[in-house]
């Protein structure tokens, strides 16, 4: 979104840019005056003293060559040249500790030693010095005599001194009026130059960019107003430019465009998400909240309809749950109003956890009288991790069918948790209420699907349950290095008991069996209806005695009940081969399935109404 500062912008008031652009060209000029009359005085300071220390080298040479032996005219025309100079005020000579010592302090044109002198001795370079301030009117130039057993005149023929010694330093003071002068006249200049540029941009600004102030004010004010929503707010379009006035008009027809289709894109997402309080001032902001949020449910949505099961279903339930909420801890449910079952899908609880997976099946509870629109769960004992308790839960049922309700229950340690979990209810609501047909398919999918897996009469699976599981079970198995006991069991003489007394009979007795099979195996037990009177039970780590003695016990229970027919109490018997794996020579379930059948057709072979176990020997 564009923001603009202020109900509109600074450029407003003409008062105060005007006395805002004066201030700054000020601070500009002067900067610019300041830092110019800093590098010119600085570049002048340097030229003159570079020239002052050429002079003042020409004059010692001059001295040197004339100032040795006693050519005292030679000397005076020498300093007469020097002095010749309009520009020199002064000129002086300073000894050395060593000619002080050879010819004393006081001599033609000496003076004693100060600070400058002192540094020409120690460094042996020349040195320029001038007072402090900013126009400097004189300049005073060091320059050394050096000791040379080269150059002429050879000063160590007549000085007890080395090569490179200082024997003394020409002092000439310098009159810099006129390049003072001259740095005077260019800052003068200067500040007048610079004088006329600000009164022409103060013109400029008058009378030339004031409908460009204008035109930048009332773009301003409306761009402010559309980022507020607001688009009612058009530019006038009374300018002298024709530039400026197409601009105007286009922008003009631009925020009516924008105006008539935000109008139009709110009215159509407030009917689609009319349940939702979506947080956000600006229209085009809460449509592009709501567009997020109507592209999440659709792939949501897709997402779920792409699952082969209602167990993926959940999966995507639960992420949804995890980042609308942002829930640490919470719960689903699955409830069964027909059946009146509730089954805990998922769990994050460290008592409750339970994540459902392909291999698993849910934690299933029945209920009674349940209402949905008033459920409530209670878990006074239940920890996160020790002794964190949770102080308060929040239960979201949604109603999938007139049968089917998805209950989430949300976990909190603290009011402010509760609280935010009741913000994010809507949202979570409207995503779930959105993929309700979807969900509704899945579970009428999912128990089509049970319902073919089950056998219609006893109610135990059946044999295409069978064929489709087998090889999942074996190579479970043999991953955790499970044991099985496998009991093929067989009804003896039964279609005798459909030739005499009819199918209906025959029905009563293998709908007796089982039942009583049921009643005798535990839940990790499998038991089938293999085909016609013939039923298959695979124990789960059974030992070869606690396998018996199940078979056992289902033998003579079954032939203790009777079925009354046509008058007559008929008992039947059964008979019962058994296998183990992976203990026997079996490779896999199918083959100790094979073996449980070899030992069934042994025990019907020798009298029936028997348990037979299988040994390797049956197989020659």
């Amino acid at each position: 979104m564009i923001k603009l500062p202020g109900k509109g912008i600074s450029l407003r008031t003409d008062r105060k840019l005007s006395f805002f652009t004066l201030v700054v060209l000020l601070l500009s000029a002067a900067a610019i005056v300041g830092v110019s009359a800093t590098v010119v005085r600085n570049m002048q300071l340097d030229a003159t003293a570079s020239s002052l220390i050429e002079r003042a080298e020409t004059a010692r040479d001059c001295l040197n060559l004339h100032g040795s032996g006693e050519n005292w005219e030679s000397l005076e025309s020498c300093l007469r040249s020097i002095k010749a100079d309009t520009r020199l005020k002064s000129l002086w000579i300073t000894r050395s500790e060593n000619l002080i010592d050879e010819y004393g302090e006081e001599g033609y044109l000496t003076k004693a030693a100060d600070s400058v002198d002192e540094k020409v001795f120690k460094e042996a370079e020349a040195q320029v010095d001038h007072p402090d301030g900013f126009f400097v009117s004189k300049m005073r130039v060091s320059v050394p005599f050096v000791a040379s057993s080269i150059e002429d005149p050879k000063c160590m023929r007549c000085h007890n001194v080395v090569e490179g010694d200082v024997l003394g330093v020409l002092n000439l003071e310098y009159d810099t009026s006129a390049e003072t002068g001259a740095v005077k006249a260019f800052l003068r200049n200067l500040v007048l130059i610079v004088l006329a540029a600000i009164i022409a941009i103060l013109l400029i600004q008058r009378y030339a960019v004031k409908p460009y102030r204008k035109f930048v004010d009332e773009f301003s004010e409306s761009i402010n107003r559309a980022n507020e929503g607001d688009f009612t707010r058009t530019v006038s379009t009374d300018y002298p430019s024709v530039q400026m006035r197409e601009v105007a008009e286009n922008y003009n027809k631009l925020i009516g465009i924008f105006r008539d289709s935000i109008d139009s894109i709110v009215k159509r997402f407030n009917l689609l998400i009319r349940d939702l309080d979506i947080q956000a001032g600006h229209p085009l902001e809460k449509a592009s909240r709501a567009l997020h949020m109507l592209a999440n449910v659709y792939r949501f949505r897709y997402a779920i309809e792409k699952d082969p099961s209602i167990i993926q279903v959940y999966n995507h339930i639960i992420n949804i749950v995890r980042d609308v909420t942002h829930a640490e801890h919470f719960s689903i449910y699955s409830v069964d109003r027909k059946e009146q079952v509730k089954t805990l899908v998922y769990s994050t609880a460290a008592t409750l956890s339970k994540h459902l997976t392909e291999n698993e099946e849910p934690m299933t509870e029945y209920i009674e009288n349940i209402d949905v629109d008033e459920i409530t769960f209670e878990f006074p004992s239940m920890t996160l991790t020790g002794e964190d308790k949770i102080s308060f839960y929040y239960c979201i049922p949604v109603d999938i069918n007139e049968y089917s309700t998805i209950i989430i229950a949300l976990f909190a340690k603290t009011r402010e948790e509760m609280d935010r979990y009741r913000e994010s209810v809507l949202e979570l609501r409207y995503y779930l209420e959105n993929v309700k047909p979807v969900i509704e398919s899945k579970i009428l999918t999912q128990k089509l699907r049970e319902q073919s897996l089950l056998d219609g009469l006893t109610g135990l699976y059946n044999r295409k349950f069978l064929e489709e599981f087998i090889d999942k079970i074996d190579n479970q198995a043999k991953r955790s290095h499970t044991k099985y006991a496998v009991l093929m069991i067989d009804i003896d003489f039964f279609k005798h008991v459909n030739d005499t007394y009819g199918h209906d009979i025959g029905d009563k007795f293998i709908k007796l069996l089982g039942l009583i099979i049921q009643d005798h195996i535990r839940a990790s037990d499998i038991a089938v209806r293999y085909g016609g009177e013939e039923f298959l039970v695979l124990l789960h780590e059974s030992t070869r005695e606690g396998a018996v003695k199940v078979a056992e016990t289902i033998r003579k229970d079954f032939s203790k009940r009777t079925i009354y027919a046509k008058k007559e109490r008929i008992k039947k018997t059964i008979s019962i081969g058994i296998s183990f794996y992976p203990e026997s020579s079996a490779i896999s379930l199918r083959e100790a399935i094979k073996h449980a059948d070899i030992a069934l057709y042994r025990a019907k072979e020798s009298g029936r109404n028997q348990i037979v176990l299988f040994h390797e020997d049956m197989l020659g």
